[in-house]
C-alpha cells in the first residue's frame, strides 16, 4: 500500500543534527497515519551523513535514502524527492527544523480538506538586530516577489512547504532552478497555475544553533536577477 504522505528531508553536511531531525518528525508523522515515509536526500555532503543515513534504512522500512558525491542544489533535491516520492501528499521542511514540526498536523490537515499547496506565512520574532536584517529582507523580497511576478503569495521562500502529488507534477516540471529560488519558482508558479494555495501564519525565529548559510547583500543581489530572469520566462 503506497503511503499518504511523503516527507522530504534533504543533508548537506549536516550529519550532526539529522538522526534527531529524523526521529522528532517520525513520531509526529506516526500520531497523523501510519503510511507514510521519509526520504533522505543527502546532497553531496563531506561529512559522515552516509555512516548515519544507511543504519537508519537498515532499521526503518519507512527510510528511502539517496545519495550523491556531488552536491547539486536543494531545489534540485527537492524536485528528486518529489518525483522519487509515492505519498498522495508529498512536502519537505529544514533539515535543521527552523519551523517546529508539530505544525506537520495542520498541513496535512488542509491538504486532506482539498488544499493543493500549504506552507506557511512567517510572523517574526525579532530579539535582535540580525533578527531586524532578516525581517526587513525577508519582507523587501515579498514585496519584490509580488509586485515583479504579479502574484498573491505572501511569502514564497519558506522551508516548510506541502503539496498535492498529483496537481504539483505538471508545475514541478516548469521550474528549473536548483537551488534555493526554486522556493519562488514553485510558489508563483503553483498561483499561476489556479492551484488552491494556503498560507498558514507562524511564529518564526532563526535557529541560531546551526546558524544560517545566507549572506543578506550577495544573495539579495543574486535574487534580484533571479527575479528578472523569471519574469521575462513567465
Amino acid at each position: 500500500m503506497n503511503p499518504e504522505i511523503s516527507l522530504i528531508l534533504t543533508v548537506c553536511n549536516e550529519s550532526k543534527i539529522i538522526e534527531n531531525s529524523f526521529k522528532v518528525v517520525s513520531s509526529i508523522l506516526e500520531k497523523i497515519t501510519p503510511l507514510y515515509e521519509i526520504i533522505i536526500i543527502n546532497d553531496g555532503s563531506k561529512d559522515n551523513a552516509d555512516k548515519i543515513c544507511y543504519p537508519l534504512v537498515n532499521k526503518y522500512k519507512k527510510v528511502k535514502y539517496i545519495s550523491r558525491k556531488k552536491n547539486m542544489g536543494r531545489g534540485f533535491s527537492i524536485r528528486e524527492g518529489i518525483r522519487y516520492s509515492k505519498g498522495k501528499f508529498v512536502g519537505f521542511i529544514d533539515t535543521d527544523l527552523e519551523l517546529n514540526p508539530m505544525y506537520l498536523p495542520r498541513f496535512i490537515e488542509e491538504l486532506r480538506k482539498g488544499y493543493d499547496v500549504v506552507t506557511y506565512k512567517r510572523i517574526y520574532k525579532i530579539k535582535g538586530f540580525n533578527d531586524y536584517l532578516r525581517y526587513i529582507a525577508g519582507k523587501g523580497y515579498s514585496t519584490l516577489v509580488k509586485v515583479i511576478l504579479w502574484t498573491k503569495v505572501n511569502d514564497s521562500e519558506t522551508g516548510f512547504k506541502f503539496f498535492n502529488k498529483e496537481k504539483i507534477l505538471p508545475v514541478l516540471n516548469l521550474t528549473k532552478d536548483n537551488r534555493w529560488f526554486f522556493d519562488t519558482e514553485i510558489m508563483v508558479l503553483s498561483d499561476l497555475n489556479k492551484l488552491k494555495i494556503k498560507e498558514i501564519p507562524l511564529p518564526y525565529s532563526q535557529n541560531k544553533e546551526y546558524g544560517s548559510n545566507v549572506n543578506i547583500i550577495r544573495d539579495s543581489i543574486s535574487y534580484m536577477y533571479k527575479l528578472i530572469i523569471f519574469r521575462l520566462r513567465i
